[in-house]
């Protein structure tokens, strides 16, 4: 069945005629799906008589953009294009399966609720064969027969839920089996709804519907079991118990409460924890300079970094990170001080929007991951990054290290090492460390200078503990022209280190310099070499 065969709103009929149409519409139906050899009862659903648009709430961005829902050759509306666009990985590397097509979205499926309002899904291809729709279901792949979800929604399409008040109930899905006729929805007093299925043509081949719960069966004995896939002759092709659950499991939260039920609000959120850490104004000398770090948790879920600054951030341009030491063990992880996840904001420019980035670790390195769950946002002196547990492998109350970190010709962080040890979120103490067998990561780069003047030798030190002295030894050819020991110090992974050194007056031609690091605890680097033009 394609879309313009919905019949109008109920509204636009007289009573007598709504029911006179119900009737033959339940007889047709009745007609065409003839009675099955086991005792049951049949509500039709009424799934067919209305036409709407998907619930627009203000974090889809959605409100009164949607229309043209009739005809597959019509291009798909502005908000949802860009809603397909945002929840699409785009780049000429990105996986066939994350790009959603969205200029070939089409209506998948859609109601109209008395005293809600029009409510539609669409649906759009990807480039690997599979498909999303607005109603947040994705089979990227075309590997799930039957998928299935359950939204509650506000009173009406422009509020959002809240518990013990008036909200509506929504069971969407989709189903890639051919040979599928409808879907059954079971209720504990053995009655069964059956839907109709509305088939979308290829590209996106499936079979979608959507249904809303009536209030008479959100009680106790009466509320959905299963949602069950079947054929013309009643036979079971896919069954789904877990929407069903969702809905018991909403019902002790507060929402949807059976009509004996005495409500009662559910508990409050615990008072979020935080945690601010300083760093001095006009220790960088740079427009990212870094003055404060604070760590708040919400739910004991969510995370939010907020990174401040003394000067104005540039949203065009790489803004501040956050490296997070999620074992409190600078000897695993990244080289970063032993990190094993980076959050950072990649710049707004070439036309494209600022984004975070989430990296893992990857030996001394990092490897960028896919920022899901997320969110971040902040002003002109400051950046938030804001992302749950889970996603960092973090249990609830489980502690961690910190650090936020700048990348600029001065950079900077918070909280400056020294204290950047002992930075658990909780009460539990770290882990107590073993020897430091792990040896610092050395990179050396060429630069240039003037026989009689100053040089600067130039390289970046990664050391997991934090500190490190370097021995640097200049060459003319062979001949050994100088030999520079550091003090062991602190070490910024944030940028590079300099060694002054004056180039004799009589020297010409390119010199050659190596340098080696050691940590505290005596592990060397690689040698690693550079060159110097004395001019």
């Amino acid at each position: 069945m394609s879309t313009e065969a919905f019949i109008p709103p109920p509204r636009e009929l007289p009573a007598r005629r709504l029911a006179q149409r119900g009737e033959h519409l339940g007889g047709e139906l009745h007609r065409s799906h003839p009675p099955r050899p086991r005792r049951r009862s049949i509500a039709i659903a009424l799934v067919v008589l209305a036409l709407g648009v998907l619930l627009a709430t203000p974090a889809f961005g959605l409100r009164d953009q949607l229309g043209q829902l009739f005809g597959s050759d019509k291009r798909p509306p502005d908000g949802i294009r860009r809603y397909f666009a945002k929840n699409s990985v785009q780049g000429p590397k990105a996986d066939p399966a994350d790009v959603v097509l969205g200029a070939k979205a089409r209506v998948a499926t859609a109601i109209f609720v008395d005293g809600y309002g029009k409510r539609v899904i669409w649906a759009a291809p990807t480039k690997a064969v599979g498909f999303c729709t607005t109603g947040g279901l994705c089979d990227r792949k075309r590997e799930i027969p039957f998928l299935s979800t359950l939204e509650i929604s506000g009173p009406d399409s422009r509020t959002q839920p809240k518990p013990d008040r008036d909200v509506h109930v929504f069971f969407q899905g989709t189903t890639l089996i051919h040979a599928a006729k409808g879907v059954a929805v079971t209720f504990e007093d053995g009655t069964i709804q059956w839907l109709q299925l509305q088939w979308v043509p290829k590209p996106i081949d499936a079979g979608f519907y959507l249904y809303e719960l009536p209030k008479e069966h959100w009680d106790v004995g009466t509320r959905p079991l299963a949602l069950v896939v079947e054929d013309a002759n009643g036979n079971v092709l896919a069954r789904d118990a877990k929407a069903a659950r969702y809905f018991r499991d909403s019902q002790r939260n507060g929402f949807a409460a059976p009509s004996n039920a005495k409500l009662t609000p559910p508990p409050p959120p615990p008072a979020p924890k935080e945690q601010t850490f300083d760093d001095p104004a006009g220790d960088a000398g740079s427009a990212l300079d870094v003055t404060h770090v604070t760590v708040t948790e919400r739910d004991n879920n969510t995370l939010d970094f907020e990174v401040t600054l003394a000067g104005e951030l540039n949203w065009d341009e790489d803004g501040p990170l956050v490296a997070i030491d999620t074992d409190r063990n600078p000897d695993t992880g990244s080289a970063f001080y032993g990190t094993e996840f980076q959050l950072a904001f990649a710049g707004g420019g070439n036309a494209r929007e600022a984004e975070p980035v989430l990296y893992r670790a990857n030996g001394w390195d990092f490897q960028g991951q896919r920022y899901t769950n997320a969110a971040w946002g902040g002003g002109p002196h400051s950046g938030v990054f804001s992302i749950k547990r889970s996603v960092l492998g973090l249990k609830p109350g489980q502690g961690f290290n910190l650090v936020a970190g700048s990348v600029s010709n001065h950079p900077d962080m918070a909280p400056d090492f020294g204290t950047f040890a002992y930075q658990p979120s909780s009460g539990t103490p770290p882990p107590r460390l073993g020897p430091d067998r792990r040896a610092p990561k050395l990179f050396a780069y060429d630069s240039t200078g003037v026989r009689g003047g100053e040089a600067k030798l130039n390289y970046w030190v990664l050391e997991g503990r934090g500190s490190a002295r370097q021995v640097i030894r200049i060459f003319r050819g062979r001949r050994l022209l100088k030999t520079i020991w550091t003090p062991l110090a602190a070490v910024n992974p944030f940028g590079t280190t300099e060694t002054d050194w004056r180039v004799p007056p009589g020297v010409h031609g390119t010199l050659r310099y190596s340098v080696r690091s050691f940590d505290a605890a005596g592990n060397p680097s690689t040698l690693e070499s550079g060159n110097r033009s004395a001019a």
